[in-house]
C-alpha cells in the first residue's frame, strides 16, 4: 500500500472483500493510535478497477504485488 509518500507491504488474503479489508486498515490505524483520513479512496497502481464492497480482491483481478494507493481528500 502507498500513503504519504511511503510504501509499505500488507499481506492479505484474496478471499478478503474490499469492506472487510477497510475494517483490516481501520483497525490497523487504531492500534497504532492514528485514523483514516476523512475523505479517501483506493486506486491500483497501473490498474484501472473500480472496488465493489461485496467483491474479494481475487474477484477484482488484484494479487501479489499489485500496490494500492490511499488517495486522500478526493471524495
Amino acid at each position: 500500500m502507498a500513503w504519504q509518500g511511503k510504501q509499505v507491504d500488507l499481506a492479505v488474503p484474496s478471499t478478503v472483500t474490499a469492506t472487510r479489508l477497510i475494517e483490516l486498515l481501520s483497525q490497523a490505524f487504531e492500534k497504532n493510535k492514528q485514523s483514516l483520513p476523512p475523505h479517501w479512496h483506493f486506486t491500483v497502481k497501473g490498474k484501472t478497477l473500480v472496488f465493489a464492497s461485496h467483491l474479494t480482491l481475487a474477484e477484482l483481478g488484484l494479487g501479489n504485488g499489485d500496490i494500492l494507493q490511499l488517495i486522500v481528500g478526493e471524495e
